[in-house]
């Protein structure tokens, strides 16, 4: 049973052979760590979703960015999968209030803090800081790009 676990745990977890340097290895360890588990609590949501509220459409493309950031961190390519899964939050989120998907789109801006968290713990300080920049300046836009979804900051 315990091979079993640890064969589970090298085919998931741990980076492949080509990802060379300790940092490295540590960064996409770390990512699959928290990939794993942010796809099984989005599929225990959505499932949750479409058995209780009717006429539920779980944001497909969310899981198309989770998966394909997993592929890439196990591919020469996992330099891009920190990348996609920062940019996943802004996007799902704004797409979801534009779509009107979203009942209460300002409750719907917490869901940007994972992506900061998320980028304090796989990216040097600056690059978290410029993220969070970016994401200060998108709750400054929002309302200007989705105003029929937030028409008392408009007012």
């Amino acid at each position: 049973m315990r091979s079993l676990g640890r064969s589970i745990h090298q085919k998931l977890i741990e980076p492949p052979d080509h990802i060379q340097g300790s940092s490295l290895r540590h960064r996409s360890r770390l990512l699959n760590i928290v990939l794993i588990p942010l796809i099984a609590l989005f599929l225990a949501v959505d499932i949750s979703h479409l058995l209780t509220t009717p006429d539920y459409l779980p944001l497909w493309y969310g899981y198309v960015i989770l998966f394909a950031s997993y592929i890439l961190n196990h591919s020469r390519a996992h330099k891009y999968a920190t990348f996609l899964i920062l940019v996943m939050f802004p996007v799902v989120i704004l797409t979801s209030i534009l779509i009107g998907q979203e009942s209460d789109p300002i409750a719907a801006l917490y869901y940007l803090i994972p992506g900061v968290i998320l980028c304090g713990i796989l990216l040097p300080t600056r690059e978290t800081m410029i993220f969070s920049l970016i994401e200060i300046t998108l709750l400054h836009v929002f309302p200007f790009i989705a105003p029929r979804s937030f028409p008392t900051i408009n007012e």
